[in-house]
């Protein structure tokens, strides 16, 4: 029977959005009270495998070891995922986010996770009674199947640290409290990241380790060439002849890094309670005025409605505008649309003007960096 602190499947389920970005797709799910683990596939733009796509990164100089190494690892751990297609994907993303019943309970959790590789079930739970082990803990909260995940993980997880020399500490991750691996070369890579009563785990925060977006390499068709007949230093076609990479991962499609930062950005989001997220260093919510902001559950509900995310702010008070701007009076934003086709921007810019009313003018703008532009211009009865 499920403990009833848990917060339920129906909750689980609002903390991912309904419906993907572009090139992403769900290959496998579990769903149910206090958990939500889910791989996704990336869809790659090259008709071909897998395999095709490492084997054309392996003697790209702008590619490193380290970064063919995890699209290596992605394309092991995608062999035991049934709706993982390796004609169709070039990447296996996968998260788990575990929700307990308050943040003080989660931090317990989180703070076993780092004697737990040594102690397993055994760890004991800081902040608890005396005698309170980690066990103990996941046996009174988690549903029965978690709890055996659990214990065959962290059986897992003492043996190969043991053999690594590896260690573990705290640390930040996104600016959220996060634990980190580092090993004998002094790489840390991120194990775990706490947000309000949920930790998440998995691949996904191992972004850093992939190629950017603009990493050069020979364009789909360039590579779909070489790949239907042999090199001929006699042959003319673009594909034989000798000719520096020519395009970039994110230009053709590719998995790369920002990417995956960009949907992670949008999770961390969504179980920190935000209703929009903010794009780069230099944008935040900072300035804004309570019209602006009492408009973000709004522009949320109906960038996930169309496009399967939240509203992403690109521009605030920051950024170059017009001199009458009203951006830098706090009562505008910018909204990001590259990554939407030209129907779902319509869709939108018509429903947030009417939604947001006459006081509140909506436009696409387009130029070098197509956005939304949505500000507080409240109209007088004359």
């Amino acid at each position: 029977m499920r403990n009833s602190s848990l917060p339920t499947k129906e909750e689980m389920k609002k903390l991912l959005p309904s419906r993907w970005p572009p090139r992403w797709e769900v290959v496998d799910i579990l769903l149910q009270d206090g958990a939500h683990n889910v791989k996704l596939g990336h869809i790659s733009p090259l008709s071909g495998t897998m395999q095709d796509f490492i084997d054309s990164l392996a003697s790209n100089p702008f590619v490193s070891k380290g970064q063919l190494a995890e699209l290596i690892k992605s394309q092991q751990d995608a062999n035991n995922v049934s709706g993982f297609d390796p004609d169709k994907h070039d990447y296996l993303l996968y998260f788990h986010i575990a929700g307990y019943p308050d943040n003080k309970t989660a931090q317990q959790f989180f703070e076993s996770y780092q004697t737990a590789p040594t102690y397993g079930f055994d760890a004991p739970v800081p902040g608890a009674s005396t005698g309170i082990s980690l066990g103990d803990l996941l046996e009174a909260f988690a549903p029965k199947e978690l709890v055996e995940e659990a214990k065959k993980a962290f059986d897992e997880g003492i043996m190969t640290l043991s053999q690594s020399g590896a260690k573990l500490e705290k640390g930040k991750f996104l600016e959220e409290k996060a634990l980190f691996l580092i090993g004998k070369d002094g790489k840390k890579i991120c194990q775990a990241v706490l947000i309000n009563n949920f930790v998440i785990t998995g691949n996904v925060l191992f972004y850093a380790f992939l190629p950017t977006g603009d990493t050069q390499i020979h364009s789909a068709s360039c590579q779909m060439t070489r790949r239907k007949h042999k090199r001929n230093e006699r042959c003319g076609c673009g594909a034989c002849k000798n000719h520096p990479e020519c395009s970039t991962l994110k230009a053709e499609g590719f998995i790369h890094r920002e990417e995956v930062q960009s949907l992670l950005a949008q999770i961390f989001s969504r179980l920190k309670g935000d209703a929009w997220v903010y794009a780069g260093d230099q944008t935040s919510g900072d300035g804004l005025t309570q019209n602006i902001k009492d408009i973000e559950s709004i522009v949320n509900d109906t960038f996930n409605a169309i496009a399967g995310r939240n509203g992403i702010v690109t521009f605030t008070t920051n950024g170059e505008h017009g001199s009458n701007s009203r951006h830098y009076s706090g009562n505008a934003v910018d909204l990001r649309t590259k990554d939407l086709a030209a129907s779902q921007i319509n869709r939108i810019t018509e429903m947030l003007k009417s939604k947001l009313g006459e006081n509140y003018d909506t436009i696409y703008e387009k130029g070098e960096e197509p956005h939304i532009h949505i500000e507080y211009d409240p109209k007088v009865n004359k």
